[in-house]
């Protein structure tokens, strides 16, 4: 009897040490969009509307996007859903830490309460870009991490790395940024951070029914 109640004990607390990780590093957020490159702007990106390219915005101003993909996680809890459509802020920053003046994307129908705030943009091998040869051309991606706000409860609900990807058919690395250039690209995102309260709330009543097993079986 004893035994059995310790195997119980030993798996509620592999469920208690296991839970921060299952909201951990997953991909829980892609959206599609268009861009440009600047002459020489190896820290700048500007962004169109979607599906329309044209005009890019200059930073500070303001591209479309489309969400084209969401996971279980902060997004899909707040009405984040596939074809739903944001905004994404043009870059023209340094690599390393970043402060822009307004929030770098925000969501136009479901989960319009969160808003993403960059805080870095990791270096690449050129500039904030890094550049990857390939049989077609060039492929060119940048990182960039912050967290995600609800405005509802002025909360931050966790962290993001943000991975941003294009490719550049016909154009080697060496010209790529001898022209603007317009290209599609495509970003995904992983979240670490705090659970949602219905994710803690189920967590918890899952734990619970484990304690009247216990108590029955100590009887």
């Amino acid at each position: 009897m004893k035994a059995r109640s310790y195997v119980l004990l030993g798996a509620l607390a592999l469920l208690i040490s296991l839970a921060p990780c299952s909201f951990a590093g997953s991909i829980q957020l892609g959206i599609v969009g268009n861009a440009q490159t600047q002459v020489d702007g190896t820290n700048s990106i500007y962004f169109g509307n979607f599906p329309v390219a044209a005009p890019y915005a200059p930073p500070p101003g303001y591209g479309g996007f489309e969400v084209g993909q969401v996971n279980s996680g902060v997004f899909l809890s707040n009405g984040v859903t596939p074809g739903g459509y944001g905004k994404i802020q043009s870059l023209n920053e340094g690599t390393g830490n970043i402060t822009l003046p307004t929030p770098f994307i925000t969501f136009s129908t479901g989960g319009s309460n969160l808003e993403l705030i960059a805080t870095s943009i990791p270096a690449g091998t050129d500039g904030m870009y890094t550049l990857t040869s390939t049989s077609n051309g060039t492929t060119a991606s940048f990182d960039i991490d912050g967290y995600i706000l609800n405005t509802l409860t002025d909360k931050k609900v966790g962290t993001f790395s943000g991975i941003f990807s294009m490719t550049f058919v016909g154009v080697s690395e060496a010209n790529l940024f001898k022209t603007a250039r317009d290209t599609p690209y495509s970003g995904t995102f992983t979240v670490d951070g705090t659970p949602e309260p219905s994710s803690i709330l189920l967590f918890g009543t899952s734990l619970l029914g484990i304690v009247p097993f216990l108590r029955r079986r100590k009887a």
